[in-house]
């Protein structure tokens, strides 16, 4: 049985860490989207 207060700083940590993923996978993705645009289109 976890006290209240630590169940909050849990669920706060969880938030934190998946606002971590999301930022870092977004700053995978758009380097390689930027990437792909400049290499189709000097591709033409």
């Amino acid at each position: 049985m976890l006290v209240p207060w630590m169940s909050g700083l849990v669920s706060g940590l969880q938030n934190r860490v998946r606002q971590f993923e999301s930022a870092r996978y977004l700053d995978n993705k758009i380097p390689k989207l930027l990437f792909i645009k400049c290499f189709g289109f000097f591709s033409l």
